[in-house]
């Protein structure tokens, strides 16, 4: 197999390595291992192609697990002693849990997002690099340029294949 010229090239258009050389820095202000694409999204009568990119798993559970419920328990007494058993049945915890995945998707929305997310005063709320993210008012931005589930489907299932294709890419070499 006859070697390939590889460029390694920085968001900055830095050139980091080329040919079969190993890069000589990876530096926090790239994001090389991350997947780009777009996704069209029906607005209206039309599409509108949004940017997207992969999502990093990891930060995407850690922006959620302050939102996350925890499973109430109950006690109840057999064999000579109490039990406590978690309670997931309970309706007050299935309505927090259905609340928690749905901020996940919205997490997984403006992670994906390879675009800034700002309010009505032009202020950043959510970064295109996910550097900086404010949940709330994000979300309040998406529902007020009245974004809907169908949206945030589409959105959210374009980032998870693209997610998943970079990753079968990289376990593939």
């Amino acid at each position: 197999m006859e070697d390939q010229e590889l460029y390694v090239v920085a968001t900055n258009g830095q050139v980091l390595g080329i040919g079969t050389q190993p890069i000589t820095r990876l530096s926090a202000l790239e994001t090389l291992f991350a997947a780009t694409g777009t996704v069209a999204v029906k607005v209206g009568t039309g599409l509108l192609t949004l940017p997207i990119q992969s999502v990093d798993t990891e930060e995407a559970e850690a922006l959620a697990r302050p939102y996350r419920p925890k499973v109430p328990t109950k006690s109840f007494f057999a064999n000579n002693r109490w039990v406590l058993a978690a309670n997931e049945a309970d309706q007050d915890y299935q309505d927090r849990l259905a609340e928690y995945n749905r901020i996940v998707s919205y997490i997984w929305v403006l992670m994906a997002l390879a675009v800034d997310i700002t309010d009505e005063q032009g202020a950043v709320v959510w970064s295109a690099d996910n550097r900086l993210h404010d949940l709330e008012a994000a979300r309040r931005v998406l529902k007020r340029m009245r974004m809907v589930d169908t949206h945030l489907i589409a959105i959210m299932r374009a980032a998870r294949d693209l997610t998943a294709f970079e990753e079968d890419q990289r376990l593939g070499e």
